[in-house]
């Protein structure tokens, strides 16, 4: 009978430490489920990460060209208040000119008539 005993509390020790390891395999399973989900994740993450790279670098060069273009923008305001300044001493000018031709016409009309 104590041979028994020894034997079924043996049969018992197997049977929790078959359990034991049933549910030890369970959390593998759960662990490598777990795992597999965050390499997916990574690979994600990786992905994004090169996306966001390439949209800075695409950022930086549109700062750029838009520097370019300010810079041009400049360029070309102060060259047109430039033909705008020259447009007004050229009108101013002229206006002078007509002035003198008209009083040299008028003066030259004036002047044959009355010697008439």
């Amino acid at each position: 009978e104590g041979k028994r005993g020894r034997v079924k509390e043996e049969d018992e020790r197997l049977e929790r430490a078959r359990d034991a390891a049933e549910s030890k395999r369970k959390e593998l399973k759960e662990i490598e489920a777990r795992l597999a989900a965050c390499a997916v994740e990574m690979d994600r993450l990786r992905k994004l990460e090169d996306h966001a790279g390439d949209c800075e670098r695409r950022v930086e060069r549109a700062a750029e060209e838009l520097a370019g273009v300010e810079a041009e923008r400049d360029t070309v305001r102060a060259e047109l208040a430039g033909l705008a300044e020259a447009k007004e001493r050229l009108g101013g000018e002229i206006a002078k000119e007509r002035e003198e031709l008209e009083g040299s016409v008028a003066g030259a009309r004036g002047g044959g008539e009355g010697g008439g």
